[in-house]
């Protein structure tokens, strides 16, 4: 009994030991499955809360997305760019309505009294030597010279340029930049655009290499971006005015502009012509009167003969059209005049505007323009001769030479204007010949003057008006091949011949035939 119990008790002894490994290796297992699961529930929570962060960042505007920086930064007050043009000189011209900025450094010159172009009304030019480049010959077989760039600013009374270009603002106003020419004086960027019935350009050229020839394109650029046309508000005003043409037979006529609301009154008189723009509100009226000049004296000594009473002070000068005029300013009245010489013609402008109302004169003298003024230019320099006996003025070029024949039975008044000495042999090339007859009897009926026609070339007849008189042109027929003009005057005919008849020589005749003023 005794060892049996003592086997029980080992077997009791044994088995003690066995549950009780196997309770901590329980215990051991459900704690590795519990962190697993807390490590995998981490996991997970970890992994949708990075999906619901990107889903915000995603939803967010730029301008709510934070911005990390390593540091906090205080940013300065902004500070806007620099003006470079503002120590830049200004040029300004009130003759032609414009002004610019242009660097200290550049040499400017108005070199409007050096250009032959008469369609030019100013050059400006604006020029820089560049000495930091090597010499160079600028034209062929020229004397090396130092690269220089020049900018010039050009008013012309007609478009030179054409309608061609790229789009470019100047002023304010819509115009054209073109480029043209080569180097080494070029290739000139062009910038023009057409305002108060001129136009204006604005030209760079390099006179250098032309990899250089940029160098101050961005110079000329900002100079551009600085002009402005000083009565720009003043000119918009009159867009929407009515336009009146005045025609002329002897190449005077004009257009100018005039108040919407306004009316205007023609009327002719012994001496000339005149037309008023009067205002319907009684706020004035502004007058335009044609008086003769046929001896084109100084404004001012017209003046005198015609016994206006002025003094020197009230005296100034107005350009008007691009013609230079007088303008008589009486302080003690609110009519002031303007006197514009114009060929044989002085033309007066008066107004009977209140001082308050001065602007409106002014806005129409802007208007006013002459529509063949580039041919009157043309002749301005031309000398005046008087023939006499048919009391007829004319302009002939300065070279030229006017001779004159006295009476005899077959002619009245016999006449010559050429270009070469009236007693020297007729040059073999470029020979001008103008050869002036006046018949006063037998006297001619219009009748008569019309067949005048048939011994002309039927192909180059024209019907025309010369200094206010029925006039025929063309060319004589057969071996005796010149061209012909005649003027019927009265009961009477005067006969021009054109000889040799080349094309050019019937131009300068077209334009002495456009100087003839009759003097009654």
């Amino acid at each position: 009994m005794e060892e049996k119990i003592v086997q029980n008790q080992q077997v009791e002894f044994q088995s003690q030991p066995s549950r009780a490994w196997f309770r901590i290796a329980l215990f051991l297992a459900l704690g590795v499955v519990l962190v697993g699961g807390l490590v995998f529930a981490g996991i997970q929570i970890g992994k949708e809360q990075a999906t619901r962060d990107t889903k915000q960042v995603r939803r967010m505007t730029p301008a709510q997305i934070p911005v990390v920086t390593s540091a906090p930064t205080l940013s300065p007050e902004t500070t806007p760019f620099p003006d470079e043009t503002a120590e830049w000189k200004t040029y300004s011209d009130t003759k032609h309505n414009y002004s610019f900025k242009y660097p200290q450094d550049w040499v400017i010159k108005n070199e409007q009294n050096g250009t032959r172009n008469v369609a030019i009304l100013e050059r400006i030019s604006l020029k820089k030597v560049d000495l930091s480049q090597e010499k160079m010959s600028l034209e062929p077989e020229g004397k090396p010279k130092y690269p220089y760039y020049s900018i010039s600013v050009k008013v012309w009374n007609e478009n030179p340029y054409g309608d061609l270009g790229e789009p470019v603002a100047i002023g304010g106003v819509n115009g054209l930049k073109i480029v043209e020419g080569s180097a080494p004086c070029g290739p000139t960027t062009i910038a023009h655009v057409e305002y108060a019935q001129k136009t204006y350009g604005m030209e760079y050229t390099p006179c250098s290499s032309q990899e250089n020839g940029k160098k101050f394109l961005s110079t000329y650029n900002q100079i551009l971006s600085t002009f402005k046309f000083l009565d720009q508000s003043q000119a918009d005003e009159t867009i929407n005015w009515k336009i009146y043409t005045h025609p002329s037979k002897t190449g005077e006529t004009y257009i100018v502009k005039y108040p919407e609301s306004w009316m205007f009154l023609e009327a002719s008189g012994v001496e000339g012509s005149s037309v008023e723009f009067k205002s319907n509100n009684d706020i004035g009226s502004v007058s335009i009167f044609r008086s003769n000049n046929y001896y084109q004296e100084p404004v001012e000594q017209w003046m005198i003969n015609k016994k206006y009473i002025f003094s020197l002070n009230e005296v100034q000068d107005i350009t008007v059209g691009s013609i230079v005029g007088k303008k008589l300013i009486k302080a003690n009245k609110n009519v002031n005049s303007v006197f514009l010489p114009f060929g044989r013609y002085l033309f007066i402008f008066t107004n009977q505007l209140s001082a308050d109302n001065q602007k409106i004169f002014d806005q129409i003298l802007s208007t006013f323009k002459f529509l063949d003024q580039s041919q009157a230019d043309e002749t301005a320099d031309w000398k005046t001769y008087i023939f006499e006996p048919i009391r007829l003025s004319l302009k002939v070029p300065a070279k030229f030479t006017v001779h004159t024949e006295e009476p005899n039975p077959g002619n009245d008044f016999t006449g010559y204007i050429q270009n070469y000495l009236f007693n020297a042999p007729v040059p073999s090339e470029n020979a001008y010949q103008l050869y002036v007859i006046w018949q006063k009897t037998p006297s001619i009926t219009q009748s008569e003057f019309q067949q005048l026609r048939n011994d002309l070339n039927t192909n180059s007849v024209e019907d025309t008006v010369i200094a206010g008189f029925p006039a025929i042109k063309g060319q004589v027929k057969g071996e005796r091949n010149r061209f012909v003009t005649f003027i019927l005057k009265g009961n009477t005919k005067i006969s021009l011949f054109t000889s040799e008849p080349t094309h050019v020589n019937k131009e300068r005749t077209d334009q002495i035939l456009s100087t003839f003023r009759f003097l009654e």
